[in-house]
């Protein structure tokens, strides 16, 4: 799946400086330096990427001065994301890649936590990779967002013509979807505490047999979340 040229090469992973993937890329960086200097510390520190896709995430935390590294499934991916961020990206799978417990002030995970076969897992292993005081930033689908609401009952009402954007929504890559109660509750039993969340727009794209409508909802279809590490 994770090899697949389609996937490789689609719009799912974007290298631009610009845009709305790129603009929650600076919030959450914001959100990192202000937390860290209130205080008292350096604005950033070091930093683990879990599934680095195109690295524009770790090139954009090196930009603001993190020692930051990488981690990817692809091969592909990973020579993309370090040729693109000039930081080490190292091949492999999060749960058993050996690193060192409390080396990290953050672990990231852009569009990661929906394709685990096991979220639960992922989330103790950043734990034990967080430094005292560290921060999972976990970016996410809503599942009860106005986004997929609105995409689902395009699909339905098209009678299965509409495919942009269920096919970002519901790749067969995916294998969880969280609303916000359930991603709370998952945090929490895993040891995190939700210390800032944010929800996003979109401009959403609806593509039907060549045509394209396009509609700026009021609902969101991802949620950033940054939890801290309790204890």
């Amino acid at each position: 799946y994770y090899r697949d040229a389609a996937y490789l090469g689609g719009t799912y992973f974007s290298e631009a400086a610009a845009g709305p993937e790129a603009a929650l890329h600076r919030e959450a960086l914001d959100w990192l330096a202000a937390r860290r200097r209130a205080r008292g510390l350096a604005t950033t520190g070091r930093l683990l990427d879990v599934g680095a896709g195109s690295g524009a995430f770790l090139a954009a935390a090196r930009r603001q001065g993190w020692d930051a590294q990488g981690l990817e499934i692809s091969p592909e991916l990973a020579d993309r994301a370090q040729a693109h961020s000039g930081a080490v990206v190292r091949t492999g799978d999060f749960a058993s890649m050996a690193l060192a417990d409390g080396a990290f002030d953050c672990v990231a995970m852009w569009d990661v936590l929906e394709h685990c076969l096991d979220p639960g897992v992922f989330l103790d292993r950043a734990c034990s990779l967080l430094a005292p005081g560290g921060v999972l930033v976990i970016l996410t689908i809503d599942a009860a967002s106005l986004f997929n609401a609105v995409a689902h009952a395009a699909w339905k009402a098209s009678g299965g013509r509409v495919v942009r954007p269920l096919e970002l929504l519901y790749d067969k890559r995916h294998n969880h979807y969280f609303t916000r109660a359930t991603l709370r509750g998952l945090l929490q039993r895993h040891g995190l505490r939700v210390a800032h969340e944010s929800r996003h727009l979109h401009r959403v794209r609806l593509r039907c047999r060549g045509r394209t409508d396009e509609l700026l909802l009021e609902g969101d279809s991802s949620r950033t979340g940054r939890s801290r590490r309790v204890g």
